[in-house]
């Protein structure tokens, strides 16, 4: 600590006790544990109130759409399904905070106690703090991550739509459906059929491929190696004309 320079008629500041130290770096922290937790509040009821919208428009479309029952009731339980991943994320989130805090006031305790620990207990204390902040920005980059794949797929399926009779539609979230016509000679308006998705790893996925064909495994293996959907989807288009002969 630099000392104050002593001059005439004036009085020196008062200087902290530890025991002042450390209430003041208490009340610094617990505000920014507040804090933390009510930032992931708000993001977690902004991605259920998101969650129950897709809901709610799923059960909408199922009302409304009788010849495709089956499948909005495979799009209700896949929606489902993400509310409770959701759900068990949070729980395991909210858990990984509780145990944070709890470390927290354990260190908080130490420091108490143990003034001369001072520095290093504000390492570790920062280094906590750092960790929520990581954690926070992992969950953003994997949304990035997963959108950033949807936006190829919509590319790719958008340069091949004309070419390959090709439509699609967004499926929830994180999948895409893609329907192929113009493949059966004898009957062009034929729908051959299938869902992608790409998982946190970002390794591609095949659902629901309609009318299934033996190549399968073989083309999604090739498409995690190359990344190449564009390949891919011609690939699956040649395996589709091979069962209309």
């Amino acid at each position: 600590l630099k000392l104050p320079v002593r001059m005439a008629a004036v009085a020196a500041p008062p200087v902290e006790t530890a025991a002042e130290v450390v209430n003041r770096v208490d009340e610094e922290l617990r505000a920014e544990m507040i804090e933390c937790q009510a930032q992931i509040r708000r993001w977690t009821t902004e991605q259920k109130h998101s969650v129950d919208s897709l809901a709610l428009d799923a059960q909408r479309t199922l009302e409304g759409d009788k010849e495709n029952l089956a499948q909005k009731k495979e799009d209700l339980r896949a929606i489902l399904y993400a509310d409770e991943a959701l759900q068990h994320s949070n729980q395991e989130q909210n858990a990984k905070l509780e145990q944070l805090r709890q470390e927290l006031d354990a260190l908080t305790a130490q420091e108490s106690l143990l003034p001369l620990e001072h520095a290093k207990l504000n390492k570790a204390l920062e280094q906590k703090r750092q960790l929520l902040v990581d954690r926070e920005m992992a969950l953003q980059q994997t949304q990035v991550g997963k959108d950033n794949k949807l936006a190829e797929l919509n590319k790719g399926c958008t340069m091949y739509r004309n070419m390959l009779g090709l439509e699609f539609e967004r499926v929830g979230d994180e999948r895409l459906r893609l329907v192929m016509t113009s493949i059966d000679a004898r009957a062009p308006s034929r729908a051959f059929s299938f869902m992608v998705y790409v998982d946190p790893t970002d390794r591609y996925h095949i659902e629901q491929c309609d009318p299934m064909v033996p190549e399968l495994a073989s083309l999604v293996e090739k498409l995690n190696q190359s990344n190449d959907f564009s390949a891919f989807v011609r690939g699956l288009r040649r395996e589709f004309k091979k069962l209309c002969v």
